[in-house]
C-alpha cells in the first residue's frame, strides 16, 4: 500500500499509460463537488428567460387589443426570448455536466427551446390557433424551471 493522501500511480492493463489517483483513508467523508455555481447560473438564465416571457405577454396582449404598432417589439422580444433559452439550456447542461446535478432541468429546457422555435415559426406564418397554446407549454416549462431551480438547495460552497 502507499502512505494516507499520497498519490499512486496506476497502469491501465497492455497500453502503458498511466494516471494518478489521490487516496483517502478508509472511513474519511468525501464530500460531494459543489453545485453552486452551475445552480445560481441557471437561476439567473431561467430567471432572464421568465421576465422576457413576461414582455412578450405584454405586447402579445397590446397585439391583442389591436395595437399592431407593437409588432415590431414584439417580434425582437421573440429572438431575445429565445436567446435567452438557449443560454438557460447551457446553464442546465452545466448544472447537469460537468456540475453532477439532475439531468432533468436540461430536458425540460431543451423541450423548451423547441417549443419556442416553433413558436416563433408560428407567429411569423400568423398561425395563431396554434402560437398561442404552444405559449402556454413554454410558460408552463419555464416556470417548473425556474420553481425547481428556487427551491433546490445549494451543495458545497462557490469557492
Amino acid at each position: 500500500m502507499f502512505p494516507p493522501n499520497r498519490t499512486a500511480r496506476y497502469s491501465v492493463a497492455g497500453h502503458g499509460n498511466t494516471f494518478s489517483m489521490a487516496r483517502k483513508d478508509v472511513g474519511e467523508r468525501v464530500s460531494p463537488p459543489s453545485t453552486a455555481p452551475y445552480l445560481w447560473g441557471l437561476r439567473v438564465a431561467v430567471l432572464l428567460h421568465a421576465a422576457l416571457l413576461g414582455l412578450q405577454f405584454v405586447t402579445a396582449g397590446q397585439l391583442v387589443a389591436g395595437n399592431p404598432g407593437v409588432l415590431p417589439l414584439h417580434t425582437t422580444g421573440a429572438l431575445m426570448t429565445n436567446a435567452s433559452g438557449f443560454i438557460q439550456i447551457a446553464a442546465a447542461a452545466l448544472l447537469w455536466r460537468p456540475g453532477h446535478g439532475p439531468p432533468m432541468p436540461t430536458v425540460v429546457s431543451g423541450t423548451t427551446i423547441l417549443l419556442s422555435l416553433l413558436q416563433t415559426h408560428l407567429g411569423s406564418q400568423d398561425m395563431l390557433a396554434l402560437h398561442v397554446p404552444t405559449a402556454m407549454a413554454i410558460v408552463v416549462l419555464v416556470m417548473w424551471t425556474l420553481t425547481w431551480s428556487w427551491t433546490r438547495p445549494v451543495r458545497g460552497t462557490a469557492g
